[in-house]
């Protein structure tokens, strides 16, 4: 509660000064908005890999049925299985 107070009082001590900087509200709000790309890569990969297997899903089963679903089925659980054990 403490703590609240003091930022608030130097809020209002920097709004009259005009000239300070809010530098410690500033870096908070802008810090939330912030990205980190270390996942990035690995994430946009995934979400390929993810969207092609959806297509081949439903050409698939267009094409061929249900056979098209028991397939994906099969290789879903292995490229999971391998993903477990962290062979991929």
């Amino acid at each position: 509660m403490e703590d609240r107070e003091s930022a608030m009082r130097r809020e209002l001590e920097a709004h009259n000064n005009e000239g300070a900087d809010l530098t410690n509200r500033s870096s908070r709000i802008a810090g939330g908005f912030r990205r980190t790309s270390s996942n990035s890569a690995s994430a946009t990969f995934t979400q390929l890999i993810i969207m092609v297997m959806l297509a081949f899903l439903i050409f698939g089963y267009i094409y061929l049925g249900n056979i098209a679903l028991y397939v994906f089925a099969l290789v879903a659980s292995l490229l999971l299985y391998l993903r477990m054990r962290r062979i991929i």
